[in-house]
């Protein structure tokens, strides 16, 4: 029975993260399971101390829970490399699938166009937005090399189309201060094209228009699971074409080295696909709606 390690419970230790739940009840039905603090391990706590060397050499292991920095991702991988397992995916390709810096190059024109700024400078990444926007003629969406700050939506994520050079230097300036105020800024800084989707309603919270979307979860090459990113009804059930699925892994997978990564891709207005972004499998969250029993079956089961 092979063994997953998913986020613990805070206090309880004993226990999953509350986030976490509906994961650790199917998962324990297919493998064995270890809890882990992310939190505690930062803080250089040997959290894996508890978790008993590995049965035979390079024995695999897997990971599903919260994001790691490059940094933490590195040391949680060697400190399992020491107890015997192999973790899922390597470090160098870990950080190939969550930064966009490295997988976009090799999906232009499957992806929205997008620029990246190696800068932080605020009038440098306005004047590259402008540009941008002139270029396209079309909404701009600001993030970093790995997240966006898509659930403040108008104040730092969203530009539009029409907004003149002081609104868009204050979205832009929201975003700036909001992630080096956490020391969260990954550089480059990404500006992508708005793309017309398919819509299926609005975020309850931020107003954010949600997209008709699918998150892929590929397992050495093969498509393991797919489901609908958002837990509200699509109008229709389209599903992502398979021969776009089969481009996307062709393009991606010989160049990212990922044994498990995600391809989140939406419907356009004008019927085809797109890819919205790659992401390590490991830490992309399985969305509401995915069957976890088949996920962890065809994970720990194969």
């Amino acid at each position: 029975m092979k063994t997953i390690i998913l986020p613990g419970h805070p206090i309880e230790t004993n226990k999953p993260d509350p986030e976490f739940e509906k994961e650790y009840e199917s998962a324990k039905k297919f493998g064995k399971v270890f809890f882990f603090n992310l939190e505690e391990f930062a803080f250089g706590n040997e959290l894996l101390a508890k978790l008993p060397a590995a049965e035979t050499p390079k024995e695999d292991i897997f990971y599903h829970g919260w994001m790691m920095n490059a940094g933490q991702y590195r040391a949680f991988y060697l400190a399992l490399q020491d107890k015997g397992y192999r973790l899922t995916n390597v470090p160098g390709h870990h950080t190939f699938c969550n930064y966009f810096d490295s997988w976009y190059p090799h999906l232009e024109g499957l992806t929205p166009k997008s620029i990246m700024v190696h800068d932080s400078n605020l009038w440098k990444i306005v004047d590259a937005a402008l540009d941008f926007r002139e270029e396209t003629k079309s909404a701009l969406i600001i993030k970093d090399a790995v997240k966006s700050l898509k659930h403040d939506w108008f104040k730092a994520c969203f530009i539009p189309v029409h907004a003149n050079g002081i609104e868009v230097a204050k979205i832009i300036g929201t975003f700036l201060e909001a992630k080096l105020s956490h020391f969260d800024l990954k550089k480059p800084v990404v500006i992508r094209k708005f793309e017309d989707l398919v819509s299926v309603g609005k975020h309850p919270k931020s107003g954010m228009p949600l997209s008709h979307e699918y998150r892929t979860y590929v397992y050495k090459g093969q498509v393991l699971l797919q489901a609908p990113y958002w837990e509200v009804d699509y109008p229709t059930k389209a599903e992502p074409d398979p021969k776009f699925i089969q481009m996307l892994i062709k393009e991606i997978g010989s160049k990212c080295g990922s044994q498990l990564y995600t391809i989140d891709t939406a419907l356009k207005k004008d019927g085809w696909w797109t890819c919205i972004e790659i992401g390590d499998g490991q830490v992309s969250m399985l969305p509401d709606r995915a069957d976890k029993d088949e996920f962890f079956k065809k994970l720990l089961g194969e």
